[in-house]
């Protein structure tokens, strides 16, 4: 029963993997792009994808604690003490949660400064308080997704490393 478990939870794992870094990549490299492309309004396709984002944050949030669980999972069925490499995976996870977190927290306080305006935010200066302030936001949010992508990655070298690791072991 232990490996059943062990091996569903290992397979949720890589698509969890998979879809958190491939929404990530898609999000940030496709839907982005082709929405700031193809809508006239700045303001217009900034509320779209602030929306498309918000709800990723569900489906990167499932991920994530998809990821910690089976960690957890992996670092209690370990037979030996705790390894370092399943400690050091859980870490990644569990800083992932708080940067997408974070990040949720960023994206609020983006929409309190659109919903504040007069206007499509394109139409202040981008000195002026709240578009100075909504930019630097907005460069924000995009360093926490880039963080969570290049943890992901971490991640997933420490994965490899540790599954190498155990098959050494286990054809010993």
């Amino acid at each position: 029963m232990k490996t059943k478990i062990s091996g569903g939870l290992g397979r949720a794992e890589v698509l969890a993997f998979s879809l958190l870094e491939g929404s990530i990549l898609t999000l940030g490299g496709v839907v982005a792009p082709v929405l700031f492309r193809r809508i006239p309004s700045r303001d217009q396709a900034g509320r779209i994808f602030g929306r498309i984002l918000k709800n990723w944050f569900w489906l990167g949030l499932g991920c994530l604690l998809t990821l910690a669980v089976s960690g957890l999972n992996s670092l209690f069925q370990s037979k030996r003490p705790a390894s370092t490499l399943l400690l050091g995976r859980l870490l990644v996870v569990f800083n992932m949660l708080g940067i997408l977190g974070f990040f949720r927290l960023v994206l609020a306080k983006m929409d309190t400064i659109r919903a504040s305006l007069n206007g499509p935010i394109e139409n202040y200066p981008p000195e002026s308080g709240p578009r100075s302030e909504f930019n630097r936001l907005h460069r924000l949010s995009t360093r926490l997704m880039q963080s969570v992508m290049g943890l992901g990655f971490a991640w997933l070298i420490l994965s490899v490393i540790f599954s190498r690791k155990v098959r050494k072991h286990e054809l010993q």
